[in-house]
């Protein structure tokens, strides 16, 4: 049973460690089960964590990001430095706060990106 059992699950995930320890009973069946899940389970956080590394910031280095954002929202924001700015942003300007009565004025743009790459503006 363990070499059939081996091979299948060998078969089945083919990147996946496959070690049989004696489980009180003595059948493995289960023990090998939880083994093979929980050593798949290893190496795929260890992937994960690997890509992830570039993309943990410290403290000073979230702080130059979050600076650095706000130049470039401004920039974006500006007529002048528009076109440069590597973050585009659209001027909005509410005339006064909702006071309950209805009254207010505002211009709401729906922009939808559709995986066809069209996009629907309401």
């Amino acid at each position: 049973y363990a070499k059939i059992f081996h091979k299948l699950v060998r078969t089945m995930v083919p990147d996946c460690d496959v070690r049989f320890v004696l489980s009180e009973q003595g059948t493995g069946k289960g023990a090998a089960m939880v083994t093979a899940v929980a050593q798949r389970l290893v190496d795929q956080r260890k992937y994960i964590n690997k890509i992830l590394v570039p993309f943990n910031l410290n403290r000073d280095q979230l702080l130059d990001t979050m600076e650095n954002m706000r130049i470039e929202m401004e920039r974006g924001l500006k007529r002048e430095t528009h076109s440069a700015a590597t973050v585009k942003m659209l001027p909005t300007y509410i005339h006064r706060f909702p006071d309950g009565t209805g009254m207010s004025d505002y211009r709401i743009v729906i922009r939808k990106s559709l995986f066809n790459m069209q996009v629907h503006l309401e």
